[in-house]
């Protein structure tokens, strides 16, 4: 089977991700708005989703939260149970790639228009609040849509004075760096493998990097 490489970066609708990401979805047992207005926007009903994703026998199994592969969420959300079938059932995460793929050809299958799946129905917004009694501005990115819930997840946030962001983690710097194609494909290969973004993987390669050069191996 072929795997979707947007599909390997991607993340869950509730996070802002494409319809695509409806095959990373959970079952309907579980309420979830996001999840039925991407099955509202496509056009598929809850019954035939539910049919789709447990139509895969071969990806079932009782440690899992809904029993198949089907409802479970992206690689770089950790999941201790969904890795666990995966390394019994000799998966790789190209494999697991791959089935997500083929799914998501089921759904498109459901649907006219297959440029649908490029939508969200999860967005980003940028806000200033004010607290009730003037004292303190805040900057907040928030995530969410509140035409179909009605609570927001603030993302990040900094406090404003004087017009003026103040950063909330002092003592740091931002530092840009250009590298290859070849090894940004191999710093995503870690970052999913090991659950952690592409930033916490460098900071980490760049700590261990610093404390071997402190302090060096010594040789007999």
């Amino acid at each position: 089977m072929d795997a979707d490489k947007e599909l390997f970066g991607t993340t869950t609708l509730c996070n802002g991700g494409k319809l695509k990401a409806i095959v990373f979805c959970c079952s309907t047992q579980k309420p979830c708005p996001f999840r039925d207005g991407a099955l509202k926007i496509l056009g598929i009903d809850k019954d035939t989703y539910e049919q789709i994703k447990r139509s895969y026998k071969e990806y079932e199994d009782d440690r899992l939260c809904y029993g198949n592969l089907a409802f479970c969420c992206p690689l770089d959300k950790k999941c201790k149970k969904r890795d666990e079938v995966l390394h019994d059932k000799d998966l790789s995460p190209r494999d697991y790639i791959a089935f997500k793929t083929q799914l998501l050809k089921k759904f498109e299958e459901q649907v006219g228009d297959k440029s649908v799946f490029d939508n969200k129905v999860c967005y980003h917004y940028i806000s200033i609040a004010t607290e009730l009694d003037g004292r303190r501005h805040l900057a907040l990115m928030l995530l969410g849509n509140p035409e179909i819930c009605n609570m927001l997840k603030v993302e990040q946030w900094a406090e404003v004075r004087e017009g003026v962001l103040v950063d909330r983690q002092p003592n740091t710097e931002i530092v840009s760096l250009r590298l290859g194609q070849d090894l940004l494909e191999k710093l995503d290969a870690l970052a999913k493998a090991w659950g952690k973004s592409r930033s916490e993987i460098i900071r980490t390669i760049l700590a261990v990097a610093v404390t071997s050069i402190e302090q060096p191996v010594s040789t007999p």
